[in-house]
């Protein structure tokens, strides 16, 4: 009544319920002149937030009131303002009452303060619990939520004042940004293709990976700032420490540093190979930024994993938690919580002494939890907990489609699964997929005429990429069983153990064979990103095909393997290129408008890709000269895409189209986030040991 305002704002009771608990009110003296600012700090310290800073009892506030200079007080200037303009709107005869009306304000205020005195500062030392309070935010129909193998796409401000996440209308993926005070999200310009956002410190900025660059952007608009190149790697979570450093975690290799600045990654830990490390993920910058809590990830499947802690002054690193678990995160409750399939764990922490104190529990079921960890959650300092549902190793299900050209889709099986990256083998009796779940990423070989499921592949925690030869006899694929992924091959039939074809240092994904036996493949390298390679099995010999500093990857020989058609996002955005093979002829850009998952028809004469929603095709001509058609839009539809490697094929007679659905917002929950205020209130009462550090 004083300032003609409410002190806490919200368009809902939950956005009212989150202002109460962390918005802090603007002060009388910047909403009217004339009021003291003995009297502004009296309504301050009302309603603090914390109940040691309120008043402890009633006798303390005519103390501080009787301390108000009021002869100082110009009665005159408070509310002036509101007065005046509804003085200007009335006749003259309300115009003289004003003095009145100000001598009636004064009398208000005193009510005020004594309602206040003797009621809303009651002693305190009994005061209950915050109470947790849930809610969900359901986005636009037309907006869904985007999962990824290697990313958390969804995080909160340390102040818990922003939420962002990834999700896709259609157009890509890119960052949302909303306000937990506001309905309303908003899409952050620059962000397209966007993977695993994180704030800065201050709350100012949201870090995240795109294109395979580690970015930046305010969250009050402009340009995203690049910080470094990271590589074609998965990347795998980062934190942003006080000091103003980055620390990430990249797949097949130790933690990194560098400067919110801009900079080069420097490498903070090393992987050790004869314990089975296949890469550091998802460090958490600990409080006082000298340690970083991180999983050690060893493959297969989270039961594998180790959590542990490393210290940025010394580089001694140790395991915390045997047990399994991934994504660890600290409270200041004094608890790592953490993630296994479908759950948030928690276990007790001495932050001093860096060790764990007690039995995990389980606090969250339902949550969204990736193969390698990645857990669709976060929390604020001060316990506002923000989640993607979901469960298991968090996969949508989605179902195999024969898609014609003019966009009918018809169902392959009547199956829904995580299904990934078909193959159709030359003859079209067999359709090689991936699927991933709880047990890790397999390939599995459909048998159309049948209408049956077998798995081919048993070994390791990533098998995919798979190829099928020319003559259909075997199928090329990329596993990590002995380490980092290499590429093998087996009998079509499943008959046999699988063979080791080629093996690197840095990860190695398959793309197609020529009909001479030779395999277009990627390699995954730190430093240079992603590079096309060509292997020759006649005589065992890999050599380079495009080796530079952009990233260069799904390879696919044309039918008669006399040209190459990849992408690359050497123009600053991906677009599908061709180059003849063996070259050393032009390279020719195939998309106009951006451009992924390059696919050539059976005849040749076609070159499809994939355009956001859009199947594009081009027509193509080598001789006698080289001759591309304009881009044309076969159909539209939301369906599952990578861009990496193309998550369609083409049907041998070049009809039609075997595509992966994408869950609507009506199948699935990806449409949904979860948000419990005061989590932490409910993490202490779990444990029941109060707030411990």
């Amino acid at each position: 009544m004083v300032s003609g305002q409410l002190p806490f704002k919200g368009e809902y009771e939950t956005a009212m319920v989150y202002s109460i608990l962390n918005v802090e009110p603007e002060p009388l003296t910047a909403l009217r002149t004339g009021v003291p600012i003995a009297l502004d700090g009296i309504a301050a310290k009302a309603m603090a937030k914390e109940p040691d800073a309120r008043y402890q009892h009633v006798d303390e506030v005519p103390v501080d009131l009787k301390a108000v200079d009021l002869k100082s007080i110009d009665t005159s200037k408070i509310l002036t303002t509101t007065i005046a303009e509804k003085a200007a709107q009335q006749p003259s005869r309300w115009r003289r009452a004003v003095p009145w009306s100000i001598a009636a304000l004064m009398i208000v205020i005193a009510v005020i303060i004594a309602v206040i005195a003797v009621w809303y500062l009651k002693p305190i030392p009994t005061l209950p619990p915050q109470q947790v309070n849930r809610s969900v935010i359901n986005l636009p129909t037309t907006e869904r939520l985007v999962f990824s193998s290697n990313g958390n796409n969804i995080a909160i401000s340390p102040d818990s004042r922003y939420m962002v996440y990834v999700a896709d209308e259609g157009k890509g993926s890119q960052l949302y940004l909303h306000p937990m005070a506001q309905f309303e999200s908003t899409p952050l310009p620059g962000t397209e293709g966007a993977r695993h956002p994180f704030f800065s410190p201050d709350n100012r900025w949201v870090g995240f990976h795109a294109d395979g660059k580690l970015k930046k952007v305010l969250l009050t608009g402009g340009s995203p700032l690049t910080i470094c190149e990271v590589g074609g790697t998965y990347f795998c979570g980062a934190t942003w420490g006080p000091d103003d450093n980055i620390i990430f975690g990249m797949s097949g290799s130790g933690l990194s540093r560098v400067s919110a600045s801009e900079g080069i990654p420097e490498v903070i830990s090393t992987l050790d190979a004869e314990k089975g490390e296949r890469g550091h993920f998802w460090p958490e910058m600990l409080p006082g930024g000298k340690t970083v809590l991180f999983t050690i990830w060893k493959g297969v499947s989270l039961d594998n994993a180790r959590i542990a802690v490393l210290s940025l002054e010394t580089n001694e690193r140790w395991v915390l938690l045997n047990e399994g678990g991934a994504n660890a995160r600290y409270t200041s409750t004094g608890h790592i919580a953490y993630a296994l399939p479908g759950r948030i764990m928690a276990v007790p922490f001495n932050l001093q002494q860096l060790k764990v104190t007690g039995s995990p529990i389980p606090l969250i079921e339902g949550v969204s939890v990736q193969v390698r960890g990645a857990a669709s959650f976060s929390f604020s300092d001060n316990g506002s907990l923000v989640y993607f549902p979901g469960g298991g190793a968090g996969m949508v299900e989605r179902a195999l489609v024969w898609v014609d050209r003019k966009g009918i889709a018809k169902p392959m099986t009547a199956d829904k699964r995580p299904y990934r990256f078909p193959r159709i083998s030359p003859d079209g009796r067999w359709v090689a997929f991936v699927i991933v779940d709880e047990s890790g990423t397999n390939i599995w070989i459909y048998d159309v005429e049948r209408g049956t499921q077998t798995p081919f592949t048993f070994k390791g925690s990533i098998n995919s990429s798979q190829c099928w030869t020319t003559d259909g006899e075997r199928l090329t694929f990329s596993s990590n069983r002995d380490g980092i992924n290499n590429l093998y091959w087996k009998r079509s039939d499943g008959i046999g153990e699988a063979e080791l074809i080629l093996s690197g240092e840095y990860p190695l994904w398959g793309g197609s064979w020529s009909p001479d036996n030779k395999i277009a493949f990627y390699e995954t390298n730190p430093t240079t990103q992603r590079d096309i390679f060509v292997f020759n099995m006649q005589d065992s010999t890999a050599s380079p095909f495009l080796d530079t500093s952009a990233d260069e990857r799904s390879a696919m020989f044309s039918p008669d393997g006399h040209w190459l058609a990849y992408v690359s996002n050497k123009s600053g955005q991906n677009e599908v290129y061709i180059k003849s093979y063996p070259g050393p002829e032009r390279e020719w850009q195939v998309s106009t408008a951006g451009g992924t998952e390059a696919m050539w028809a059976p005849d040749g004469q076609e070159l499809f890709y994939r355009n956001g929603d859009k199947m594009m095709a081009v027509s193509f001509q080598a001789k006698p000269i080289l001759k591309l058609g304009t881009p044309q839009v076969l159909f539209e539809g939301q369906y599952f895409s990578s861009v990496n490697t193309p998550q369609y094929d083409v049907h041998p007679d070049g009809d039609r189209f075997l595509m992966v659905t994408t869950a609507t917002a009506e199948e699935s929950t990806t449409s949904q986030i979860n948000v419990v205020l005061n989590w932490f209130e409910e993490l202490k009462s779990l444990f029941n040991t109060g707030n411990k550090r």
